[in-house]
């Protein structure tokens, strides 16, 4: 089943606040375990949802990232949910960051042109993940998300 991916800075999250659902508390499986290591993207190398950072500048504005940059974040926002391909066992909520590969990954992402006005960074990212996981309903009730949201 193909789930809806939703845009770097989740976009659509703000409809979806206050709800809970997904694995465990923190979006992550409920025993607490880690997702683990990502498949070779095709872009260069593997990506570890083990690190909490996905190496790039933490200042960085989303909309300001460059394709090869985007595609790094992608490597390593969708170890959330299993690599290209998986979407995340939310339960009864919705897995966001599935995408089939990197490709469509870095087509569905945030830009100045189609976001101008989006403020969120890197860091603001890593750090709503990282709380929330690949499920919408938790990335929707984490105020860490609240910055991304607006995106």
């Amino acid at each position: 089943m193909r789930t809806q991916p939703i845009h770097f800075a989740f976009a659509a999250l703000a409809a979806f606040s206050g709800l809970w659902g997904c694995g465990g508390t923190n979006g992550l499986p409920d025993d607490g375990s880690s997702p683990g290591s990502l498949p070779d993207s095709g872009g260069g190398g593997l990506a570890d949802t083990g690190k909490s950072s996905s190496g790039l500048p933490g200042g960085k504005r989303l909309i300001d990232l460059t394709d090869t940059e985007k595609g790094q974040l992608c490597d390593w926002m969708v170890g959330f949910s299993g690599g290209y391909g998986h979407a995340a066992d939310c339960g009864s909520g919705m897995p966001i960051l599935d995408y089939p590969d990197r490709a469509a990954c870095v087509e569905d992402s945030s830009s100045a042109t189609t976001t101008p006005n989006c403020a969120a960074t890197v860091k603001q990212l890593e750090d709503c993940l990282n709380v929330a996981g690949a499920c919408l309903e938790a990335a929707a009730a984490a105020p860490v998300c609240a910055p991304v949201m607006t995106c």
